[in-house]
């Protein structure tokens, strides 16, 4: 109801229009728009308010982070060991750009400055363990990679098609085929490893005097590379010879298996205590018969 005199007659105020003693007909001269729109202005500010601190509340995901967790996904891709330093060196400049410590939505202000520095400080706690993880990482990866190298390079040097046996044919040809598939990606591999460690040095970390420098490897890598071009042409130059002394070797293992087969069948053992035996005990045996005849083709 609206406010009135005590001035005026019990009398008068009962004929008053009812009308006129509340606020009903202002109703009938508000721009009902300019109200819809200044509803949609608030909203409007209070969801971008919301939107930012949600933003900072996001941090949190920072201490609840098992930063083992996350070098054990890792494992030995320092790509993405790189990525994820210069993510985090990215993600930190991105948010912290500026010295400002609050921000204003309208009549809304939000104060984010201790938040601000606790996340900064959390950030480059993250890229120092980060950093150790990777040192360590690294170097353990860069020494295995030169002992598989210089391992690799040793047997190439010993690999050799001049050989009688069916066996060793065999033998030096898959040696040469996992070398040659599991050095296809040592390169690249290299290349990572050599911008891994200039990334720790250009940040101040000290790798130490027993470090594995990736200039050494380069140097075991390019006469691996060097054996094995030389190993693999000579596969291919010798190809015809040695398919031709497997095929000797295999018409020899058919002709004698021939004649053994029908040896067999004359002198085979029919005895119950054969009947007996279990499936190891009757290989054991074959290897042995007629001394050894059919040993390479049982191994």
């Amino acid at each position: 109801p609206r406010p009135k005199s005590d001035l005026g007659s019990a009398d008068d105020d009962d004929e008053e229009d009812e009308s006129l003693n509340t606020f009903k007909a202002i109703l009938n001269n508000i721009n009902t728009e300019k109200i819809v729109r200044c509803y949609q202005k608030i909203e409007e500010i209070t969801f971008a308010a919301t939107e930012y601190a949600n933003t900072w509340l996001s941090y949190q995901a920072l201490y609840d982070m098992d930063l083992n967790q996350v070098f054990d996904s890792l494992g030995d891709d320092i790509g993405k060991w790189k990525k994820l330093l210069v993510d985090m060196k990215n993600s930190a400049t991105g948010a912290f750009d500026g010295n400002e410590a609050e921000k204003s939505f309208g009549p809304i202000v939000i104060h984010y400055g201790s938040v601000r520095n606790k996340v900064d400080e959390k950030y480059r706690n993250f890229r120092q363990q980060t950093f150790k993880a990777l040192k360590n990482r690294l170097g353990d990866l860069l020494r295995e990679f030169h002992q598989k190298a210089t391992k690799g390079k040793h047997e190439l040097e010993e690999t050799s098609f001049d050989t009688s046996t069916t066996k060793e044919i065999v033998s030096a040809i898959t040696s040469l085929q996992n070398l040659k598939e599991e050095s296809a990606r040592w390169d690249e591999l290299w290349g990572e490893c050599e911008a891994a460690e200039k990334l720790l040095v250009n940040n101040r970390y000290s790798l130490g005097a027993t470090w594995m420098y990736a200039s050494r490897i380069r140097g075991v890598l390019n006469d691996f590379f060097q054996v094995l071009d030389m190993r693999w042409n000579s596969l291919k130059s010798e190809a015809e010879a040695i398919y031709s002394k497997l095929e000797t070797r295999h018409d020899t293992i058919v002709d004698s298996v021939t004649k053994l087969e029908e040896k067999w069948h004359a002198e085979k053992p029919t005895q119950g205590w054969a009947s007996t035996w279990t499936d190891e005990e009757v290989v054991d045996w074959l290897k042995e018969y007629e001394g050894g005849l059919l040993r390479p083709v049982i191994e």
